[in-house]
This record gives structure tokens, sequence and C-alpha cells, in this order.
């Protein structure tokens, strides 16, 4: 057991959850017509993984990882609908 969480080792990468997230970010994108490029999607997917380790305890158990995925969908489209609501609001300006 540690007692510093800070120590404690990242969750392995899995390939499957990764290319469940992608198909999820894919997929709500096209809902608003929105065709992001690969690197984008691979962005995506990261940030979706990042926001699924905050919400899952154990993100290798596949029936943790489905329960979760309703709300990462709720949340990605509900940014989609913010940005759309607001275009420019979030970039950055040109410097």
């Amino acid at each position: 057991m540690l007692d510093d969480p800070a120590k404690a080792l990242p969750p392995a990468y899995n390939p499957a959850v990764f290319e469940k997230l992608a198909g999820l970010a894919d997929q709500v994108h096209q809902q608003f017509d929105i065709k992001l490029p690969r690197l984008a999607l691979a962005s995506q997917a990261g940030y979706l993984f990042d926001e699924l380790l905050k919400r899952v305890s154990n993100v290798n158990d596949p029936e943790e990882v489905e329960a979760a995925l309703p709300l990462l969908e709720f949340m990605l489209k509900k940014q989609l609908q913010d940005a759309a609501a607001s275009p420019g609001a979030g970039k950055r300006g040109a410097s």
C-alpha cells in the first residue's frame, strides 16, 4: 500500500478502452456535423480517458467502463452545444 497517492503508478494504457473512447468522440462529433482530423480524434480520446479515470476505480474493468460511457457522452455533447452557442469563445486569439 502506498502512503503517498502522488507516487502511485498511472493505470496501464488499454487499447480497447482508447478505441471505445475514440469511437465515442467520433460518433458525438458526427452528430454535430463535425469531421475531426485523426490527431484531433486522438486528442479527444485522451481527454475522455482522463475524464474516465476520474469516474471509475478500475479502467480495465469492461463493465465499469461501459457504465461510465453515457456520462462521458453527455459531457462531450454539452461541451459541443456550449461551443456552438458561443462561437469563438475559448479560442485563442492570434498573437
